[in-house]
């Protein structure tokens, strides 16, 4: 039979309260609701998360109370939840990717006289690794309400401001805006003023990629502003007389390549170049190699026929940057002229056409 739990949190002396969802193990058919207003029954609930969605870990409310009511499936709850909460809105991450956002912004507005610190930081096992953050979102009162952001700290101080003045505030465009710290962390500090509000801003945060590690003759282009950050795009190809080591690109000019949120890129393995080599060289019927200078982009080979027969065509080939060799030479029979007939007589070829080599006539 279904069940129903409710909980009701409450912050004591703060504005907000902040829930971190640890375990949501609870099953399929399962809904747990959440409602960020005093008023709850009157409105519908601002989350409503299943067994099989995908969620933020935090979330921060918009009113000082949150009712969240668990309703179970006709399985019932195979483990259950495990949610953490605080009052306030002070929240650290340390992890390879995700979102922060400002209190009640599922709610469409932020609320007054907050205060809040986030700090994103990359996981200890990334320590060679940069982490970025990217504005999706930003909208805040003009000279009231303010985002002040801080990268490259020295232990637990901000030490390098990203901002000017209080903070970035409603006339700055940070819509789509990138910034990178090198040493893997990030302080965002909020505060909103006592009487006007705004819709807030949202942000996503991710480790960069490894850098890529290309032989000289490997070229990259790309128009991001950091390369190895998630969301960049970079183009590899490779120089003349070189190709791509990896088969699945051999027959490609150029490989573009995507840095994935998470700190991944999308391909398996990164393009790479190296010299091109063409394959043993093709054999040519009543001929043979005089000389060869190996198998290289830039190497040739040249032929020569057999007696009796003559080159048509270039007697030498060049392997070419694309790996294949230029056309070879055939060789073919020599003739001789065409014998004057004879007066009183006759001429009969014996073996032959008549006037290729090795024709035999009586």
């Amino acid at each position: 039979h279904e069940k129903t739990l409710e909980w009701k949190i409450t912050a004591k002396t703060k504005n907000v309260v902040t829930l971190k969802f640890v375990n949501l193990d609870i099953g399929t058919g399962s809904r747990l609701l959440i409602w960020d207003r005093e008023n709850w029954y009157l409105y519908s609930p601002v989350l409503e998360i299943t067994a099989s969605q995908d969620v933020d870990d935090i979330y921060i409310s918009k009113e000082k109370s949150v009712r969240l009511m668990l309703i179970s499936g006709n399985t019932g709850f195979p483990k259950g939840l495990y949610i953490k909460y605080w009052e306030g809105c002070n929240v650290n991450h340390m992890q390879e990717m995700g979102t922060v956002s400002s209190p009640g912004y599922r709610m469409g507005r932020y609320p007054n006289n907050v205060d809040c610190l986030y700090t994103i930081s990359r996981p200890a096992s990334y320590s060679d690794r940069a982490m970025a953050i990217k504005f999706n979102v930003f909208i805040l009162k003009e000279t009231s309400d303010f985002l002040k952001v801080y990268n490259d700290t020295s232990g637990t101080s901000p030490a390098s401001p990203l901002h000017t003045g209080n903070g970035f505030t409603g006339s700055d465009n940070l819509n789509d805006m990138m910034y990178r710290s090198t040493e893997g962390v990030f302080y965002l500090h909020f505060t909103s003023n006592f009487v006007l509000s705004d819709r807030g801003f949202e942000v996503e945060f991710s480790l960069d990629c490894p850098d890529l590690t290309l032989s000289p003759q490997t070229q990259l282009t790309s128009d991001a502003m950091y390369q190895t950050s998630f969301g960049s795009v970079v183009t590899l190809s490779c120089d003349t007389g070189y190709s791509f080591v990896q088969e699945e690109y051999n027959q490609l000019n150029e490989k573009a390549i995507t840095c994935l949120k998470g700190g991944k890129w999308n391909v398996d393995r990164i393009p790479n170049c190296m010299m091109t080599n063409c394959p043993i060289p093709p054999s040519v019927s009543n001929g043979f190699i005089v000389t060869s200078s190996g198998v290289k982009c830039g190497a040739n080979v040249t032929y020569a026929c057999n007696d009796g027969f003559s080159v048509d065509g270039s007697e030498v080939i060049v392997c070419q940057a694309n790996g294949m060799w230029s056309n070879p030479p055939t060789c073919n029979a020599d003739r001789c002229p065409t014998l004057t007939p004879l007066t009183h007589g006759r001429i009969s070829p014996l073996e032959g056409d008549g006037t290729e080599f090795s024709t035999v006539i009586q």
